[in-house]
């Protein structure tokens, strides 16, 4: 397959001057893929810390082939040795993915689980996560010739659906947590709605959204469904939202008690991440510790 012309910018991009292109064998690398963009960032495992992100958007939503072609124009024009890293996670928004409790999963029954909510094609693989916190198989299908394009690019890379890491680390989060907690990770274009209550996934989603009333909709149908009072719940934000945003703004009309996350403390970050929202890609820097 041909790669895009395209010279890629990225959209933000923050490096540590201790950073060592030459030294990516002590160096974690994560990514995160969706049909609208692309980020990573690297940890140095040696130091416990984040040296190095860089974000870049598509100028329009892209699947299969289009999508692939995009993805390698911008790993090529890296000066990265993608091979070399010590270890490297890639996560992946997909809308096709069901979640099966453990105590009901069966592997031989993996392509039927999801082809019961989603429609499948042949050209697609079915992956599996393990979210041992939750006892729960997370099923997703991804394009096939990504999948292997992927690993070719990334041997031994580990792969999730964007929903993995985030459950197991909001499950070490919210465990010594009481009543119903209602968490929300936005990204561009989508969310993930979470409701964990005494150490239990109560419920897991993830919503496509337009406008900040798409958005409110979906909370508000979700609480309705679940009995919560969104005036009594304490929300928290994670992702890319900003206090000034039209999305910010009409939650706090409906929910009164907000609080915005924090990326985890697991790790240290360069003083260079000091100007971004500490809760941005939370995510992305959720990935090293399932790995």
């Amino acid at each position: 397959m041909e790669t895009s012309a395209q010279n890629y910018k990225p959209i933000s991009a923050l490096k540590d001057e201790s950073f060592d292109a030459q030294a990516v064998s002590q160096y974690h690398l994560a990514l995160e893929i969706s049909p609208t963009g692309l980020c990573f960032a690297v940890l140095d495992w040696e130091r416990n810390k984040y040296l190095l992100f860089e974000n870049y958007s598509f100028q329009k939503s892209l699947a299969g082939e289009h999508l692939l072609a995009e993805i390698k124009s911008i790993i090529y024009q890296s000066s990265y040795q993608t091979k070399h890293f010590k270890s490297i996670s890639i996560s992946f928004f997909t809308p096709k993915f069901t979640l099966i409790p453990i105590a009901l999963y069966e592997a031989d029954l993996t392509d039927k689980y999801l082809a019961f909510n989603t429609p499948l094609l042949e050209t697609e693989s079915i992956l599996t996560d393990n979210i041992k916190s939750f006892d729960t198989q997370c099923v997703y299908a991804l394009d096939k010739n990504l999948v292997i394009a992927l690993l070719e690019l990334f041997p031994g890379a580990k792969l999730f659906h964007v929903l993995s890491p985030l459950l197991e680390i909001l499950s070490s989060s919210f465990k010594n947590v009481s009543g119903k907690n209602v968490i929300i990770h936005l990204q561009q274009g989508h969310f993930e709605l979470i409701v964990i209550e005494e150490k239990k996934l109560i419920f897991a989603n993830i919503f496509s959204y337009q406008t900040s009333e798409d958005f409110l909709y979906y909370l508000l149908f979700v609480c309705e469904q679940l009995k919560i009072n969104p005036e009594v719940i304490e929300l928290q934000l994670l992702g890319e939202v900003e206090k000034h945003s039209a999305i910010f703004s009409i939650l706090t009309k409906y929910v009164r008690h907000i609080k915005f996350g924090k990326r985890p403390d697991a790790f240290s970050y360069s003083y260079v991440f000091d100007n971004t929202p500490s809760h941005f890609y939370f995510n992305l820097f959720s990935q090293a510790l399932c790995v």
